[in-house]
């Protein structure tokens, strides 16, 4: 049996399901080939079924018509090499509208700007619920976190992330109990903290770095940990390019 999909960052390495496939054990055997095909931009059909869903799922009266996105998509050749699977084309509809300009003759557009602009957009977001979080206004005026520099908050710690992934030849990294990386900036998360890891400023910032946090219990030590993944493949890839751009 083969199993055909445009969503690479949704399998694993080995085979197995990760999140959109989940295989039950007796079946993984009958599972021999995965073939990846990437999203093309010049299947027009599938392509509208992206845009109408996105269109679905927002509430700007005054936003883009279908006919706008799917004009753009076209005219923007720099696009047809860029989209390649349906999470890039998410990220591509959310912040076309704010970053297209069609009177400019000059207008150049690169996945860097698409997805610097999304991460802003999702730090912003975050702050805002970060402010509204009770208990922990004493610990963001000790470290100086405000709506100034929130941004840049949410993008050193990101970047500290993957870098740190990227050093340890790892897709994730683990949060445990005297973690000497996770205690320094800006993170701050100590090694003998005691009560919940909600309690801690550096918890919600690395839950606003687009990430996924599961919590792990050891059986051996009854310690837990907290496994930390990127949503997505490409923003490990983007926040490592960004911390050489910084």
């Amino acid at each position: 049996k083969a199993l055909i999909t445009c969503r690479s960052d949704y399998l694993r390495s080995d085979g197995t399901s990760h999140r959109l496939f989940r295989l039950p054990e007796t079946a993984k055997d009958s599972l021999q080939v995965i073939w990846l095909c990437p999203l093309d931009l010049s299947d027009k059909e599938h392509v509208s079924r992206y845009v109408d869903y996105h269109l679905s799922t927002i509430q700007d009266e005054g936003g883009w018509t279908k006919e706008q996105y799917e004009e753009a998509l076209e005219t923007i050749p720099v696009l047809n090499r860029m989209v390649k699977t349906p999470f890039c084309l998410k990220v591509t509809l959310e912040m076309l509208p704010r970053l297209h300009r069609p009177d400019d003759s000059d207008f150049r557009i690169t996945r860097h700007d698409i997805y610097n602009e999304y991460v802003h957009e999702r730090f912003e977001l975050e702050w805002r619920k970060l402010v509204r979080t009770p208990n922990l206004e004493m610990k963001r005026n000790g470290v100086g976190i405000n709506d100034e520099n929130c941004i840049e908050w949410y993008c050193t710690a990101a970047r500290a992330l993957c870098i740190r992934m990227h050093q340890l030849h790892s897709d994730k990294l683990c949060l445990r109990p005297n973690d000497d990386f996770f205690a320094g900036a800006p993170f701050h998360i100590p090694t003998n903290r005691t009560g919940s890891l909600e309690g801690e400023l550096g918890y919600w910032l690395l839950r606003g770095c687009l990430t996924c946090l599961k919590r792990q219990l050891s059986n051996e030590t009854l310690s837990e940990s907290l496994e930390i993944t990127f949503v997505d493949e490409t923003f490990r890839t983007f926040f490592l390019v960004d911390s050489i751009l910084a």
